[in-house]
């Protein structure tokens, strides 16, 4: 007898339309690595007393486990190179003033670190 044929089904999921963030957190443990990307938008909310200004902020999270995080370094790291070739340096604004360097030898631990971008 001749094996039967199975079809398999399977649908994508696209998501929603394209999120753009210009702030992010990252935070990492042991076993993942969180990026909190952030989209900060001010507006102005017409209320029965007046105008009100306020910062209206979304997020989306992503999780990775750490080989993927290192991938996604690897990965960026490639494309940036291929862009600044294309269209030139991408200009950055350096470290925030106030920062310190963490002085050589002393060990930061992971659990519960995080950096901003932003």
């Amino acid at each position: 007898m001749m094996a039967e044929k199975r079809k398999l089904k399977f649908g994508i999921n696209h998501g929603g339309p394209a999120f753009f963030s210009d702030a992010a957190t990252i935070r990492f443990n042991e076993a993942k690595f969180a990026l909190d990307f952030k989209q900060t938008s001010p507006r102005t909310d017409e209320l029965p007393d007046g105008p009100h200004d306020s910062i209206v902020i979304h997020h989306n999270v992503i999780v990775v486990d750490p080989l993927m995080a290192k991938n996604l370094v690897d990965v960026m790291d490639n494309l940036v190179k291929k862009y600044e070739k294309q269209f030139g340096k991408i200009k950055t604004f350096g470290k925030k003033k106030g920062i310190k360097k963490r002085q050589a030898g002393k060990k930061k631990y992971s659990v519960g670190t995080s950096s901003y971008i932003g």
